[in-house]
């Protein structure tokens, strides 16, 4: 039905606008942050960074840290500056508490922090944070962290009510090509001990069209996963390839014989979608987080994309490298943990870019976010003539479809999805993704965040 608009496919976008500290200068957002953390009645989220990990997985991108390299006086230091960042915070909100809807910790590995300094922070986050609406917190972790009655008991205490853990695969010499240091033995530990604790609602990570990665492989970790494991959620991510890392040189290399590829990427995509429903997860809460409860469960992720609405909902990062995005800016702190604290030691909000939003850009976000949700009510498609256009040209040519009140995604328009959201960038944003993605590679640095994550140091 109807003309291919897209030819090679692009991966979805999570985060827009996209930050570049070549291009956002952290000093363009200075005279509207005071104004940014006052209290407006719209929905927050509150993600807390811990950058540190126990060791390296070969295609993670985020920022982080190995935990080893810094003593107990160090961690207790990071602590109180993630406290003393949120403290700021709040003296920006007229010294009130800063009201949010959801927390969600991110990594790094949240889970290889000390009992003693996980107990620390949550005792910051009731100083600061004012969670008398708040509806749930999500905390990420590693399998071999969070296998621990005490650590999960100190987590149900402070309120978590969601864990989400990385397995990617259940495939032994996948992980050890991926640097996965975690046995599968720790997996189901972990979700034993979840259980025993009483967490009951916890999410599990799966990595598709990896190198080697065949669709036997995918459909024996699908197995385990929904028939053993059994979590509330299963979140499914497509393989990055990111220019200059060490994991992307050994796929050039010819290092695996089953190579990463658009058409392995569609073919796993649409057969992980089959395989949920098989396997009782019908409820597609986003395109790529499948549950088996029927009900809207909560994951803090919808908050982080805008509530599918125009100014639904508001970001509010906390820690090295993590992103904010609010009603007149987006920026992201140092993706340092010297520099984070460095700067929050000279009573200064660490932020090392950030960008101005325009008014254009708050009105694509909406449509950039909306195929992560597959569906949007008619009501909240802002009213521009430029969006609209665009919105019937997907229709006639099968991408989406739509009925009295709802636009959906297609099933080719789930094939499609990520290059749907870039359909809806402005010329000015498409050049600045462009050029962000330049200026990486010409300083040899990671595209995600313009850092060191897993660059091959002997690239020129």
């Amino acid at each position: 039905m109807g003309r291919e608009l897209f030819t090679d496919r692009n991966n979805l976008t999570w985060f827009y606008p996209k930050l570049c500290k070549f291009q956002d200068n952290a000093k363009s957002i200075e005279g509207v942050l005071n104004n940014n953390y006052k209290d407006d009645g719209i929905e927050k989220l509150l993600y807390i960074h811990i950058p540190f990990c126990d060791s390296f997985c070969s295609y993670c991108a985020c920022f982080k840290e190995l935990i080893h390299q810094y003593n107990d006086e160090e961690k207790i230091l990071f602590i109180n500056s993630l406290v003393k960042e949120m403290s700021i915070l709040k003296k920006l909100n007229n010294d009130k508490k800063i009201k949010v809807r959801y927390i969600q910790f991110g990594g790094g590995t949240p889970s290889c922090l000390h009992k003693d300094l996980l107990l620390r922070l949550f005792e910051g986050i009731n100083e600061n944070i004012d969670l008398s609406e708040n509806e749930g917190i999500s905390f990420e972790g590693n399998v071999m962290s969070l296998n621990d009655y005490d650590k999960l008991k100190i987590l149900k205490d402070a309120g978590v009510t969601r864990v989400s853990f990385g397995v990617q695969t259940f495939n032994k010499l996948l992980r050890k090509e991926l640097n996965i240091k975690a046995k599968l033995s720790d997996i189901f530990g972990t979700v034993e001990k979840l259980n025993m604790v009483g967490i009951n609602s916890y999410a599990l990570d799966l990595i598709y069209n990896l190198p080697n990665q065949t669709i036997e492989i995918l459909e024996n970790d699908l197995e385990i996963a929904g028939r053993e494991l059994k979590p509330v959620f299963i979140q499914t991510y497509q393989f990055n390839q990111f220019n200059n890392t060490t994991l992307s040189n050994r796929i050039r290399k010819g290092d695996f014989k089953v190579l990463p590829s658009e058409e392995r990427e569609k073919e796993m995509a649409e057969f992980i979608q089959s395989k949920m429903n098989q396997l009782g997860y019908k409820n597609r809460v986003l395109i790529n987080l499948y549950s088996n409860v029927d009900s809207k469960p909560w994951t803090g992720i919808e908050i982080s994309l805008g509530n599918n609405r125009y100014n639904g909902s508001y970001m509010i990062g906390i820690g090295p490298g993590a992103m904010s995005y609010l009603k007149e800016s987006n920026h992201r702190n140092f993706c340092s943990v010297k520099e984070y604290i460095g700067s929050l030691e000279n009573n200064m909000l660490p932020i090392e870019c950030g960008h101005l939003s325009r008014d254009e850009e708050k009105r694509n976000k909406v449509m950039v976010c909306f195929p992560a949700f597959t569906k949007m009510n008619k009501k909240d498609i802002p009213e521009d003539d430029n969006i609209h256009q665009k919105v019937k040209v997907l229709i006639e040519n099968g991408y989406i479809y739509e009925d009295e009140q709802t636009i959906f995604l297609s099933e080719k328009g789930l094939d499609w999805a990520g290059n749907i959201s870039y359909f809806f960038y402005s010329e000015s944003e498409v050049k600045r993704n462009k050029n962000s993605y330049y200026q990486s590679i010409k300083h040899n640095k990671n595209p995600f965040n313009q850092d060191d994550m897993n660059i091959d140091k002997k690239v020129k």
